[in-house]
């Protein structure tokens, strides 16, 4: 685009980095859904924290193992937890219904 050094510009790409690890679709958080599946095949720990919400700050942290991944989900919720759905590339989706601000996910690889 050539915007260079424009703080607008660089807005932009916090929010779709940000977008591609959280964002919200009507009352519910979509987890995990832009990121590349690179960051799975590692034998290391990615946490992103904390990330704002519409329903409250959220941190996370993905711990790749050979067949399963962790998700560990801290959150202070504002009101009422919303539904959360884990999009990891190479797993099914998972929906799982906010809980009371903490939670670990073992999520399994697709065949």
């Amino acid at each position: 685009m050539g915007d260079g050094q424009h703080v607008w510009a660089a807005a932009e790409w916090v929010l779709m980095l940000r977008n591609r690890l959280v964002r919200e679709e009507g009352q519910r958080l979509v987890l995990c859904a832009g990121i590349p599946g690179s960051w799975l095949r590692k034998d290391a720990r990615v946490a992103w924290e904390p990330a704002p919400t519409a329903f409250g700050p959220l941190s996370l942290a993905l711990e790749p193992g050979r067949r399963r991944i962790r998700l560990r989900c801290r959150a202070q919720w504002h009101d009422r937890p919303p539904t959360l759905q884990v999009r990891l590339p190479g797993f099914e989706a998972l929906d799982v219904e906010g809980g009371d601000g903490e939670m670990l996910l073992e999520l399994r690889r697709l065949r």
